[in-house]
């Protein structure tokens, strides 16, 4: 292992000092990757030899530069043979900061995403519990990825690359049929915990700056007008039933997602400058503040249930039974009412910006500050097929407006 370590020296011209000397930097190559190590020397490109790596001369002054070349080379091999005898895993970055006396702490994959889950869990008002669960879960799928590939219950950072993280995306669409989203997903989770990795300076480098999982483009899902319609009319027996039919309706008026829903208390209501009842809440997954001017259906639905015995006791304005058992409910809501659509709560969410707001000509940033949006660009790019088909829908109608503009010119001119 040690002969595959290249070490060689080179006079970087690009950079002087006052004298105009070019600094000497000691460069490292391993397993196809390189790192530079100043020597600290500073000389004027006259004095280097590019063939021998060397000084030219023999006065004292130059002597001494070059046994110090020497004694770096030697460092080098020696600290190469220690990490070979100790059965360390090791790359440049390694030797680099065994050299300097700076190297830092062994940290594994797994202790990364620990310590990332552990600022999480100190962090409860920024880090809900759903989060938590799909890190933890990111996390297991890690796990088991390096079982897999590797026979082995951990890698130390500096050994991932970018075959890494190739082999895993490959393993779980292989092992668990993912799809491109949550492998997405999981990538953007996995990144994040090693981009953090980083800042606490338990890694140099990005190991996967020539890899992106990219995002796949979907179709934005929703219930028209007509479908909203359709199960609002329909009246249930069955108080369960009932409730969420009218808390989906509730979201399709409002926008809200289902954990807004859960939180709304009376607190969240307001009388706006326009005499009306507003909503004010903080998007728990962007820590965003929002208003949403709540309509009439949406109220009425409030007025409903406010003195519901569950929403009493929850202190709450609704009575949401759990996301589980919503979505449950309202597919069966949906098959009663024959839907064709896959109903659940996020949908409802959907069918406002389309059906409700962008239907009805709400400018895209209003709609983006009602999401509570991390900006207008989330909003645009979730909705950019609904966007363009609502530009082309206002093209046409600007058409036929300019059209009858210039008939009536034209009949005004044959009056004249």
């Amino acid at each position: 292992m040690r002969n595959n370590v290249k070490i060689t020296f080179q006079l970087f011209t690009s950079k002087t000092n006052s004298l105009k000397q070019n600094p000497l930097y000691m460069k490292l190559y391993f397993n196809n990757k390189g790192v530079r190590i100043s020597t600290g020397h500073y000389i004027h490109a006259r004095e280097w030899d590019k063939k021998k790596r060397r000084l030219k001369g023999n006065n004292d002054e130059v002597i001494a530069i070059n046994e110090s070349l020497n004694s770096l080379r030697a460092q080098v091999i020696m600290t190469v043979n220690k990490l070979v005898l100790d059965g360390v895993p090791f790359n440049v970055h390694t030797i680099k900061d065994r050299l300097s006396g700076k190297e830092y702490k062994n940290i594994t994959l797994i202790q990364a995403c620990d310590i990332y889950l552990q600022m999480m869990k100190g962090l409860p008002l920024e880090y809900a519990k759903p989060t938590l669960i799909k890190y933890t879960n990111t996390k297991l799928r890690l796990s088991e990825f390096m079982k897999s590939k590797y026979s082995r219950v951990d890698l130390f950072l500096y050994e991932l690359n970018v075959d890494f993280i190739r082999d895993f995306e490959l393993f779980l669409k292989q092992k668990f049929t993912n799809s491109q989203t949550t492998c997405y997903k999981h990538y953007q989770r996995f990144t994040r915990m090693i981009r953090y990795a980083m800042q606490k300076g338990y890694l140099q480098k990005y190991p996967f700056d020539d890899y992106k999982i990219r995002l796949p483009k979907k179709e934005v899902q929703f219930l028209t007008i007509e479908e909203i319609n359709k199960i609002e009319n329909h009246h249930f027996d069955i108080e369960r039933l009932e409730i969420v039919k009218d808390l989906f309706i509730f979201s399709c008026y409002s926008g809200l997602a289902f954990m807004e829903v859960s939180n709304l208390t009376e607190d969240n209501l307001y009388i706006g400058n326009d005499g009306e009842v507003w909503l004010k809440m903080v998007r728990q997954k962007t820590k965003k503040e929002f208003k949403v001017p709540l309509l009439p259906k949406a109220l009425k639905i409030i007025e409903k249930y406010r003195d519901h015995p569950l929403s009493v006791r929850r202190r709450k304005l609704l009575p949401i039974p759990s996301n589980q058992r919503f979505n449950g409910y309202i597919q069966e809501i949906g098959e009663i009412c024959g839907i064709k659509k896959k109903l659940h709560h996020h949908l409802a969410r959907k069918s406002f910006s389309v059906s409700i707001a962008l239907a009805n000509n709400v400018p895209i940033e209003s709609l983006s500050r009602m999401l509570g949006h991390a900006s207008v660009a989330v909003t645009l790019q979730a909705y950019a097929s609904i966007t363009d088909e609502k530009i082309s829908e206002d093209f046409r109608d600007l058409r036929k407006r300019l059209v009858i503009r210039n008939r009536v010119m034209k009949a005004k001119k044959k009056k004249e």
